[in-house]
Formats: structure tokens, sequence, C-alpha cells
């Protein structure tokens, strides 16, 4: 991407502006010369105690940078070698690039969670299907009750876009540009969900994820990914 003269790095953030109502990540987009430091800002208004920064790449799914449990306390994963992170205020978990290179440049997440239990799990993790065909994602909420399911589409280039969002026993709500017929969802109890994609085109092709909630604990799950 680029030569010696313009050499940029390109960043696209999940869910740019605010996420569910409760966590905001700025910039949106970023283009920045390489060598150079930037920084990634968080902010969630939800008081939960652990926050996350996510990447990912082209191809793959979401893979962790940095978890934050407390304040002052980050654990860095495997693929943390360039970045930094730091938790001062229990709200905020900016994300640094302290030498921004090509190889950074990826989407990114931020998230935030009431705590460590929570998990959402979701079959198959690639579908391949032929036109005219219907393929199933489904999403189970593992040690939870879920009383909203969240279902998200990423295109490329771009964050994650809300399709719908189910309530336990009644109708999906849907976003602008998507259907009941094209994609009609199940959410018959308090930990599954399940979304069908009817009729498939080549247009359908992307990544899908369901993200879950229990508004009566709540607690957040992070989206979960499907792709074909």
């Amino acid at each position: 991407m680029g030569n010696q003269v313009i050499c940029c790095v390109a960043l696209c953030l999940f869910g740019a502006g605010t996420v569910a109502g409760g966590v905001t990540q700025t910039p949106k987009y970023l283009l920045k010369k390489e060598g150079g430091a930037l920084t990634l800002e968080c902010e969630q208004d939800f008081d939960y105690d652990s926050m996350y920064w996510y990447r990912q790449d082209p191809g793959l799914g979401l893979r962790r940078i940095f978890f934050s449990q407390f304040v002052n306390t980050v654990q860095k994963e495997d693929i943390a070698k360039g970045y930094s992170a730091s938790r001062e205020k229990k709200p905020f978990f900016p994300l640094t690039m302290t030498s921004a290179q090509k190889n950074q440049t990826a989407l990114y997440l931020c998230a935030a969670s009431s705590g460590l239990g929570a998990l959402v799990s979701q079959q198959p993790h690639r579908a391949f299907s032929k036109s005219g065909a219907s393929v199933t994602i489904e999403c189970r909420a593992v040690d939870f009750q879920a009383s909203s399911m969240f279902w998200y589409r990423q295109f490329l280039k771009r964050g994650l876009v809300l399709m719908a969002t189910s309530n336990v026993g009644t109708n999906a709500t849907y976003e602008q540009g998507y259907t009941k017929d094209k994609f009609p969802i199940s959410h018959p109890d308090l930990t599954f969900s399940s979304l069908m994609v009817t009729n498939v085109d080549p247009a359908d092709s992307g990544l899908y994820f369901c993200g879950a909630r229990d508004t009566a604990l709540g607690r957040d799950q992070r989206p979960r990914q499907e792709s074909w």
C-alpha cells in the first residue's frame, strides 16, 4: 500500500461512533503517514469493569490486542507488539500505535462488558452455498440469559452495520435495507437466536455477527462472526 513517497496506514474502526448506546470510538476513519504515532479513543458509559481492543484483518476473525478488567490493569495478547494501551479512568481505554506500520492496516473494535463469564457462540464459522439456497446462522448465549440479541453485517472496508434486533418471543425489528422475508430471525428462548439468509446470491457474501444482551443484568456481549 503506497510507496516510499506516499506510504500511509489506513484504519477503519468497527462501530465508530456510538455502539448500542454506550461505547464510542473515534475517529471513524484514519489515514496516517507510516512511522508516526497515533491513538484510537474509546469511551464507554455503561460503567462496566472490563474493556477490550480487537483488530480484524481481511479474511480473519476478530483478534484481541488488549484486555483491561479494572482501572490501571491492562493485559496484552500475542499480537500486541507495536501497540500500547492504558486504563487510567474507568470509562476510557485508548489504544496507541507507537510507530504506525502498513501491517497495522485493519479494522479495529473497542468493546466493554460487565464481567468475564458471558459468552456467545456462533455456528457455523464458515458456510458455502449455491445461489438460490438458504443459509442459517445460529447464535447461543453461554452461561447467561439473553433477553435481546443483535445481528450485524460487515461490508468490505466498512464497520459493522446493525441488521436487526430481536427480543425473546417477539418479532425482530429490522433496520433500513433489511427485511423479514430476506433475513428471517428466530429468538424462541433466552439462550438461542438464528438468522436465515434466504435465496442466497453473491451480494450476500460477507461477515455476519451476533451479539447478545441481558438487560436485567446489564451484560453486553461482543459480536461474534460468521462468514462465507
